[in-house]
């Protein structure tokens, strides 16, 4: 299956990540920053709450600028204003195979 990284771990980039891991894709969370990667990972993962059932979905996670290169393919989620600065942190490095 396709190799995604979701920017934007709020409200839509975690029901995409939630569904896409269901789905069987590897999906990596990309963070801002330490701080938010460690709120992620103290929390235990995401948590899908899907007609009153939750699910835990504990998926790989890092930071932006932090080793490594683009997926094959990048879902950037965040708010508008905010999606230009997002591609280029996470996009410095693209993979010669990335699709955004």
């Amino acid at each position: 299956m396709a190799n995604w990284q979701i920017l934007g771990v709020g409200a839509v980039g975690s029901l995409w990540a939630c569904y896409l891991h269901k789905a069987g894709h590897s999906v990596e969370l990309l963070f801002r920053n330490r701080a938010a990667l460690e709120r992620y990972r103290n929390r235990g993962g995401l948590t899908l709450v899907r007609e009153g059932v939750e699910e835990q979905h504990s998926l790989d996670a890092g930071v932006v600028d932090g080793p490594g290169g683009c997926a094959e393919l990048l879902l950037i989620t965040t708010k508008a204003h905010q999606t230009l600065e997002a591609l280029h942190q996470c996009c410095a490095r693209p993979a010669s195979r990335s699709r955004l």
